[in-house]
């Protein structure tokens, strides 16, 4: 069946400031900090949803939540292991402009816990996302830029040229937004076969 599902893009201004930098703090023990840099790919696909809507001003705006393994490398163990990234995203198609917001989880070979989990928002222009990252594991803390090629179909990166964080030659970007568009969802299993529903979604940057 199929049911409206209400996309508000975002209404406040988006503004990403990068710097090419990452830092590691430790959350036990006395305060130390140390400058990290790592890289990572995640191109296999586990699983992905997409669908399209037009704006008010008839740009044609693709919607796309999905899964994609790969791996994380650095000389630093917290950031070194298996990869799985999951994002959702919102591509401007006909501007070939958006935004990214999702998780990052490395199965590390660091000590216990073993994974190491952050959160991250992005700005994508014409292929290249350029954002930030927040997480923790195994007693650290990470805050860092990142910046590498994306796309809805092929994840982020590839094995020879990986996502980087903490380093690279990325550029500040920002990105306003505003307005809203109707995307149709289907649904496998209806809750009410035979019934129409309709569902509000706020897309909120860093969320």
């Amino acid at each position: 069946m199929r049911s409206m599902k209400r996309v508000r893009l975002l209404t406040a201004t988006a503004v990403l400031a990068l710097t090419t930098a990452a830092v590691a703090v430790a959350d036990a023990g006395p305060a130390s900090t140390t400058q990290v840099t790592a890289t990572f790919y995640a191109t296999t696909p586990v699983a992905t949803h997409s669908q399209t809507c037009s704006g008010a001003n008839n740009d044609t705006f693709q919607l796309t939540h999905a899964t994609f393994t790969g791996s994380a490398s650095s000389s630093d163990a917290h950031l070194n292991g298996p990869a799985t990234v999951d994002v959702s995203s919102v591509i401007d198609t006909t501007k070939n402009l958006g935004w990214l917001t999702g998780d990052l989880r490395v199965a590390t070979t660091s000590t216990t816990p073993a994974q190491f989990h952050a959160h991250f928002t992005a700005v994508d222009v014409n292929g290249t996302a350029q954002g930030f990252l927040n997480g923790d594991g195994g007693g650290v803390h990470l805050l860092g830029s990142f910046s590498g090629t994306f796309s809805v179909t092929g994840g982020f990166g590839s094995s020879t040229t990986p996502v980087s964080i903490g380093t690279g030659g990325a550029t500040n970007t920002a990105l306003l937004t505003s307005g809203g568009c109707m995307a149709p969802v289907v649904h496998p299993m209806p809750p009410h076969p035979g019934k129409h529903i309709h569902i509000t979604v706020d897309l909120h940057h860093g969320h």
